[in-house]
């Protein structure tokens, strides 16, 4: 018998300087792509020039959601933002997933991620 996945949850907290955090706690499953995009669209609208994804609480992510998230990369860097910055636990299966997509940086904590924007301008 299966374990049911947990609901996932989304957190926004808008950091300085037009750069947003979202904490995800849950497996992202394709299901929720159209929430996950609207939290994307609507940071995008509200003039982000960065988002980290901290995904340390989110065992799973789907393939939709990811495409999700490098569109919403692609926006941010096209407009001449900062794109998106990911923060996994070093060694977890999502950073071994996540380490070959340039478009989607790495860090081990979100202050990391949100430093990163500031070293890339």
């Amino acid at each position: 018998m299966s374990v049911p996945a947990r609901p996932v949850v989304f957190h926004l907290t808008d950091a300085e300087d037009g750069l947003r955090l979202v904490d995800v706690e849950g497996e992202l499953r394709d299901a929720e792509v159209t929430s996950w995009s609207a939290l994307l669209n609507g940071a995008l609208a509200a003039g982000a020039r960065g988002i980290a994804v901290d995904l340390r609480g989110c065992p799973q992510i789907g393939r939709i959601c990811l495409s999700a998230l490098l569109a919403a990369s692609s926006t941010l860097r096209a407009r001449g933002d900062g794109g998106v910055r990911l923060v996994t636990y070093p060694g977890s299966p999502l950073h071994h997933k996540f380490k070959r997509l340039v478009e989607l940086p790495g860090y081990s904590s979100a202050s990391e991620a949100l430093l990163s924007f500031s070293d890339a301008q």
